[in-house]
């Protein structure tokens, strides 16, 4: 039997890794094009009724086409506050079975990028129980 080939595509530009996949009321970290694009497919397959929405290091949000296999940047420009980061990996699925919370202290001085990098330690840490 011949394995499938995945094709991925990222429009326009792509995303400053690392990034948070969110699907539904989980989240799942990606390091690289190719992870990024293995979660995607596997989380909305073409055909899915999946919705996937990626949030860069930069905290600016992308959107997945199942049906095109395409990554696309948000239109309007919204970027995901340290706040609402936060607030979304402490109400996933995976912080709750793994009873991990990220404390919101000190956000002033982080930077976006420093979150989400942690966010996706934990949660390949978490990945790893």
């Amino acid at each position: 039997m011949e394995e499938e080939e995945l094709y991925f595509r990222i429009f326009l530009r792509a995303p400053q890794y690392p990034v948070i996949v969110i699907s539904g009321e989980d989240i799942f970290p990606a390091f690289k094009t190719e992870a990024l694009g293995n979660a995607c497919y596997s989380l909305a397959p073409p055909g899915s009724s999946n919705k996937l929405t990626v949030i860069d290091s930069s905290g600016k949000d992308f959107y997945y086409l199942e049906d095109k296999t395409t990554l696309f940047p948000g239109i309007g420009g919204k970027k995901w506050t340290k706040k609402n980061l936060i607030e979304l990996f402490n109400q996933s699925t995976a912080a709750k079975i793994t009873e991990m919370h990220y404390a919101p202290k000190s956000l002033s001085n982080k930077r976006v990028a420093v979150i989400v990098n942690e966010i996706c330690e934990m949660l390949m840490e978490a990945a790893h129980k």
